[in-house]
């Protein structure tokens, strides 16, 4: 009977975990006639940033909730947005042939709303790089990039001075704080966040899957993508530990508000509407269950206690 009583205790109290879920709300984002939409940045002020394609060729675009603004690097055959700050600045890739990014050479740009400015630089082994982009800016106007040359290599882009090679890997994102959000596809999609104090998480034996792939950082250090190894890929919102987050497709940034913006057969910007817990029971709700739990088991077993000695 004794252990009776104690397994009722230790049902009872395996109860008090919290489970925690965040709900939010979507809006869909669709460039007006195009033929398809992607979101890869979100700002502090709820503005976002993306690619669309007119059935022809990619161009940038500003959406700032009310209106859209093409951003075409000029000449080029081919623009993307990949990041933007507060102040309206962007950051992304083009080129000249439009066979898209990874199939030709591709140039970084940050566009400040008035002028261009092309990051393209030689490498010594190499020449110019087959593909080169920023892709996130923070509010000091630091930008972070990557370029392939034999491998992948990061840099930084701060008012006209580009740092090459200053990390292996893409930079896909840059903080306020100056912590740098890098990635990689070679050997496998390995993600990490290299701190301006030197701090270095590689996010390795924090979860248990093969693969991640971090999309987009905010200036508390909250990071969001996928992780792959699952049955299916999840995505993510890591604050010191992973978290799914229950969105459709890929998610790509997230702001200091929580907005999150993403990518499934639609682009979307995920809001939180509500953040709901089960609440942990108190200590004398407890003891109550657990008290119920005993006598209940008592009864039990002296209801069947012919039974047991027969």
């Amino acid at each position: 009977m004794t252990k009776r009583w104690f397994g009722a205790v230790f049902i009872v109290l395996g109860l008090s975990s919290n489970a925690f879920s965040m709900q939010y709300t979507l809006e869909t984002i669709t460039y007006p006639d195009a033929v398809w939409t992607g979101v890869s940045s979100i700002n502090n002020k709820g503005h976002v940033a993306g690619t669309y394609s007119d059935g022809t060729t990619t161009h940038g675009y500003i959406y700032d909730g009310n209106s859209f603004t093409t951003v075409d690097f000029p000449g080029a055959v081919q623009t993307s947005i990949r990041g933007i700050n507060d102040s309206g600045k962007v950051v992304g890739w083009y080129n000249f042939n439009g066979q898209g990014f990874g199939y030709n050479r591709t140039y970084g740009f940050l566009y400040d709303n008035v002028a261009y400015y092309s990051v393209a630089f030689t490498d010594e082994q190499y020449g110019i790089p087959d593909e080169t982009s920023i892709y996130g800016i923070n509010n000091k106007d630091v930008a972070v990039g990557g370029y392939w040359a034999g491998g992948e290599f990061g840099f930084t882009y701060d008012k006209g001075v580009v740092i090459a090679d200053k990390f292996y890997g893409y930079g896909v994102d840059i903080n306020d704080n100056g912590d740098i959000l890098v990635h990689t596809v070679e050997p496998g999609m390995v993600s990490w966040v290299i701190g301006n104090d030197d701090f270095y998480n590689d996010f390795i034996n924090l979860e248990n899957v093969p693969e991640i792939v971090a999309n987009g950082m905010n200036n508390l250090g909250q990071v969001v993508g996928e992780l792959y190894g699952y049955e299916a890929s999840v995505n993510f919102i890591y604050d010191g530990e992973f978290k799914q987050l229950d969105l459709p497709g890929i998610a790509s940034d997230i702001n200091d508000s929580g907005q999150i913006v993403g990518n499934a057969q639609f682009a979307y910007i995920a809001t939180p509407s509500e953040s709901t817990a089960v609440p942990e029971p108190s200590s004398i709700m407890l003891l109550g269950l657990a008290i119920g739990g005993i006598f209940t088991a008592h009864r039990f077993s002296r209801g069947n206690t012919g039974s047991q000695l027969a």
